[in-house]
């Protein structure tokens, strides 16, 4: 029975069927390319009824198991595939033979002969072989009274389609090239594309553009109806054409459609909605937020002019990738936080969640977010005390017991050298110079007396006693000198204040100001003790001072001395820094918190690390650990 099938397959009455699929894969063989030998077997109703066969090239010789791979695929109703002997050469590739059905039905298997390919490349094959199915359909269709415009038109529709698409930039732009291709080769007098993006109801679908519409005013009544229709067919979601004899049966289904039929020319229409899925899980789209971005296209023709199937299902096919293009151009010009959002809408939503087994869906997203924050890396950043403190410190004492007279500058004021700190009462110190004034006069008339009389003892106890009053009286006018106070140096007073306590008695010995020197100062900062084993001399610090809250310094250490300080019951190591800069507002004394920049960690690890190393201690204190 099959050689005579093969025999009926190439009859003279034929011709012109055998030339449209020869021609078919022709055409294909240009995207195809690489392959050896390209065979098109349609069967008939009957599994071992071959009907036709075409081959390109037309003189190679096919497989002998062309033929039964042809059968098993259209049995299986999937691709199979088989690895062929290999020729002469041994260098040679390895060659398969490929046997895809490019219908539903089955009855019409594509053999592909080739070098191997890998899982990738045959899947983008197969894709392509489909799309080509669907334009051998258009071409071997009896367009009866269809123009002749309008099939060739369908026939050149993907490419003129995608090359409008790639000549625009913006989503606009090639939203607006397609449905203007679309309408002049598809014979339309207007076509519309609306969108509708992730995670929003059907409600939310847009109107994106309309044919010979640089703009449109969605406030208007034909706007809104063309939105309304197109809405209904994406709840339906499937293909649906609307004509003259099918206005009544669809009534009850789409009203808006019904009624925009009826009000403007009654123009037979066909919706499109990409991609298309399982009408059961978008049953409620309507009153659900969709778990991806769609594309509605509805296509308007003059009166008397209705969609065939075959068109339905080519335009459907052929519009795919223009879509296709334009939701990925849409996504390009989202932000990075709408592209979040988009993805969360299409992954990690409820629905999805449960079809991966996730039993509960909202409880686990909560621990995986919570998990996640804990392994997020952030720059772990420690606190410590700093204090600005001057290069040169020097001390004003009190020079002998007394009190003070006067007081001339406090705390935190700057002073000059040589300038007046204070003053001790010098009352006593006078009196002190005045006597030994006294004594030196009284003296120097004994001396006189003596040198008139020759008495020589007497002489050289008087000359003795000239050098003891000359010795006390310069002792005394050294101490009154020193009862003035004066800044050695160029500075600021650290501390010092006896505005408030003038009068009030010092003793020889006590610390009466401090004053540090303003042209050179050091940033110190105080490291805890569990904290140091993280700090490393260029390490950079943020400083702010207590005085000077809204501002922030930029610092870095210069090292780590190996010396510790008690203090408030826990032990310090002082830390010299030196900030990037030196500003005017920043004096010696003051006090604020810096922060030690120690690279970057996880959460969990910084917020942890302080109970991790307790526990560790604690741990080999008791002989757990070694």
């Amino acid at each position: 029975m099959n050689s005579e099938v093969l025999s009926n397959s190439t009859a003279p009455s034929e011709a012109g069927e055998l030339d449209a699929g020869t021609s078919w894969l022709r055409w294909l063989s240009v995207l195809l390319n690489d392959r050896q030998w390209l065979g098109l077997f349609e069967f008939g109703p009957e599994p071992d009824v071959l009907l036709r066969r075409h081959g390109c090239p037309e003189n190679f010789v096919p497989p002998e198991q062309a033929l039964a791979l042809a059968r098993k695929a259209r049995t299986a109703a999937s691709p199979l595939a088989i690895k062929l002997p290999k020729g002469s050469t041994e260098n040679a590739p390895d060659i398969t033979l490929t046997a895809l059905p490019l219908n539903e039905s089955c009855d019409r298997i594509l053999l592909i002969q080739g070098a191997m390919q890998s899982a990738e490349q045959q899947a983008g094959m197969f894709r392509l072989c489909q799309w080509a199915g669907e334009r051998f359909d258009l071409r071997s269709e009896e367009v009866g009274h269809e123009p002749v415009a309008q099939s060739q038109g369908l026939d050149a529709l993907p490419s003129a389609v995608l090359k409008a698409s790639f000549e625009h930039e913006t989503p606009q732009a090639m939203a607006l090239s397609i449905v203007n291709t679309v309408k002049r080769l598809c014979g339309c007098s207007r076509v519309t594309l609306a969108t509708l993006d992730a995670g929003s109801t059907a409600s939310s679908l847009s109107i994106m553009a309309m044919s010979d519409q640089a703009q449109v005013d969605t406030r208007k009544v034909l706007p809104a109806k063309l939105t309304a229709s197109m809405r209904e067919r994406l709840v339906q979601s499937k293909v649906s054409a609307i004509s003259a004899d099918q206005v009544d049966a669809l009534s009850d289904q789409y009203p808006h459609t019904v009624s925009l039929y009826r009000d403007y020319g009654e123009n037979p229409s066909l919706g499109i909605v990409h991609p298309l899925n399982d009408s059961s899980k978008r049953a409620s789209l309507q009153h659900r937020k969709s778990t991806q971005a769609y594309s509605v296209v509805l296509l308007e023709r003059p009166m008397g002019q209705p969609f065939t199937d075959v068109q339905q299902k080519a335009i459907q096919t052929l519009l795919a990738p223009s879509l296709d293009l334009l939701t990925r151009r849409i996504d390009e010009q989202r932000s990075i936080w709408m592209r979040l959002r988009h993805y969360s809408a299409t992954k990690l939503n409820h629905r999805s969640l449960k079809d991966m087994g996730i039993r509960r869906p909202g409880l686990s997203l909560a621990a995986l977010a919570v998990v996640g924050s804990l392994l997020i890396p952030i720059e772990h950043r420690f606190t410590a005390r700093a204090a600005i403190e001057a290069k040169d410190l020097q001390v004003i004492i009190a020079p002998q017991n007394g009190f003070v007279a006067t007081s001339h500058t406090r705390a935190g004021e700057s002073v000059k050298k040589g300038q007046l700190l204070a003053t001790l009462d010098a009352q006593d110190l006078n009196l002190a110079v005045n006597k030994w004034e006294s004594e030196k006069i009284k003296n120097e008339q004994a001396v006189d007396l003596a040198l008139a009389t020759r008495d020589r003892v007497a002489l050289g106890r008087l000359r003795a006693d000239t050098a003891r009053i000359a010795a006390e009286q310069a002792l005394v006018e050294r101490q009154l000198e020193r009862a003035e106070l004066r800044a050695p140096f160029d500075g600021v007073v650290l501390s010092g204040d006896f505005s408030q306590r003038l009068g009030s008695a010092v003793n020889q010995g006590d610390t009466l100001f401090t004053i540090a020197a303003t042209d050179e100062y050091r940033l110190v900062l105080d490291i805890k003790e569990n904290d140091v084993g993280l700090v490393n001399a260029g390490q950079q610090a943020d400083v702010r001072m207590t005085a000077l809250p809204n501002q922030t310094w930029h610092a870095s250490v210069e090292s780590v001395l190996p010396v510790a300080t008690s203090t408030e019951g826990s032990n310090v190591f002082r830390v010299p820094a030196k900030l990037d800069e030196r500003p005017d507002a920043l004096l010696p004394g003051m006090e604020g918190v810096a922060k030690v920049h120690a690279g970057s960690r996880s959460l969990a690890w910084v917020y942890t690390r302080s109970l991790r190393e307790k526990a560790k201690v604690l741990a080999w204190r008791m002989g757990v650990i070694q």
